[in-house]
């Protein structure tokens, strides 16, 4: 009697690697996922970071002022004459975060987010730095490298959302602002 040799795999051998496989990507896709997003929100913690120590020295060489919003890519304070003052941080050569996602606020205690991500707040909140996806504006130069709408910087239409206070806590938001996680 001939034996013959049996070469290649089996039908049920491969579809048991195929189902190894998808439980492999179905772990991994959404760690990923956030993972990705992660890394776009670090861009805005670098942002945010800048316009704090900005805010902090302004804050030291006047005496303090009151917080306006960053306009064209710089932030401005109002001194104690009225007079706009810009103090330089340019945040025009973003990828994700355009100047126009972020916003900086006067505060008169703990941002809600903040308490919600199990911050226990010791120190007077005086202003509160926010970068919010949705307000990113597209860039209209082609081929720089820089998102072209919010859309770029979401995962499945839920926008990224970070916040630092002038403490330098930071807390982010990968779903719309449902729930916010400490940096």
């Amino acid at each position: 009697m001939k034996k013959f040799l049996q070469k290649g795999f089996s039908m049920i051998e491969l579809l048991v690697v195929l189902l190894i496989i998808g439980i492999l990507a179905a772990i991994a896709a959404p760690m990923f996922l956030s993972s990705a997003d992660k890394a776009k929100a670090s861009e805005a913690v670098a942002g945010i970071g800048s316009i704090r120590s900005a805010e902090r020295i302004y804050a030291m060489q006047h005496g303090g002022g009151f917080v306006l919003p960053i306009t064209d890519g710089s932030i401005y304070f109002q001194g104690s004459a009225g007079a706009n003052t810009s103090l330089g941080v340019d945040l025009r050569n973003a990828k994700y975060f355009s100047p126009k996602a972020y916003t900086v606020a006067a505060a008169a205690g703990a941002d809600a987010a903040f308490t919600s991500a199990g911050v226990t707040v010791t120190t007077p909140v005086d202003f509160v730095i926010t970068a919010n996806a949705a307000n990113s504006e597209a860039s209209t130069a082609a081929n720089d490298g820089k998102a072209r709408s919010a859309a770029e910087v979401q995962t499945a239409g839920k926008q990224v959302i970070v916040k630092m206070d002038n403490s330098g806590v930071v807390v982010y938001s990968l779903d719309n602002g449902s729930t916010y996680t400490q940096w």
